[in-house]
């Protein structure tokens, strides 16, 4: 048959069948640019990967450094029915740390001290989160009808309570 090795390749089943081989000759000026681009990424990307193997073998990575929120001290009291996704501790006593990127995570003060060191404690199988310290950033959160608090700027304890409810959420239940 007349079919030129290229034509044999692309029949082929496998990573060569999508793209021609860098050794190919370009058939037009398009596919010249296409594989021009193409050795330019891949030329990139290998450094890429060497400064980063470079950076692991000399340790030069950069430390982790959180974003500290200060936490709030009408914050501070028990967590009736919240769970800290690091050490399992219900309800969690002190402040509720709450991840601002996560749907639902939640640390006690030991485990977001630990946080702070760079360590992410993380032993709640049902919740799924990113176990890279980088993509997580932490804020005190008290939620409404369950929260006690043990202290105010005021020095009085108070419940934050849940808001009536309207004729109209009465109606639509």
């Amino acid at each position: 048959s007349t079919q030129s090795t290229w034509e044999k390749l692309r029949s082929c089943p496998g990573p060569m069948s999508s793209a021609p081989p860098a050794s190919a000759p370009p058939s037009s000026a398009a596919d010249a640019e296409r594989l021009a681009k193409r050795a330019e990424i891949e030329a990139r990307v290998k450094a890429a990967r060497e400064a980063q193997a470079k950076q692991a073998l000399d340790g030069t990575t950069a430390p982790f450094r959180p974003v500290l929120t200060p936490p709030d001290i009408n914050h501070f009291g028990t967590h009736p029915g919240i769970t800290c996704d690091g050490c399992q501790t219900v309800p969690i006593v002190g402040y509720r740390w709450r991840c601002k990127n996560c749907n639902n995570h939640d640390l006690c003060d030991a485990c977001y001290e630990r946080f702070k060191e760079g360590e992410l404690r993380h032993t709640n199988r049902r919740n799924h989160v990113s176990l890279r310290a980088q993509d997580h950033e932490f804020i005190t959160k008290a939620e409404v009808g369950s929260f006690e608090a043990m202290r105010t700027t005021s020095g009085a304890r108070r419940v934050i309570a849940k808001k009536p409810k309207t004729k109209r959420q009465l109606l639509l239940r």
